[in-house]
């Protein structure tokens, strides 16, 4: 399932503003380089969606089968 325009500018203010909220709380440094590399993949992670196995099972089936002779 692909997610709608809206989920994906939610994902991008969500991620502006928590990086934004980074930079003004700490001081350069490797912490807060840290947490900004951190944000990008926790924002993202949302839209990752877990393979299902039914939908796994439905792929195998639809494998063509070899022909016997």
């Amino acid at each position: 399932m692909k997610p709608t325009w809206w989920q994906l500018y939610g994902i991008g203010v969500l991620l502006v503003a928590l990086i934004g909220l980074i930079e003004t709380v700490l001081s350069a440094g490797a912490l807060r380089t840290t947490l900004e590399s951190a944000a990008v993949p926790l924002a993202v992670a949302p839209l990752q969606t877990p393979s299902s196995p039914k939908l796994a099972s439905q792929q195998i089936s639809r494998v063509p089968r070899r022909r016997q002779a």
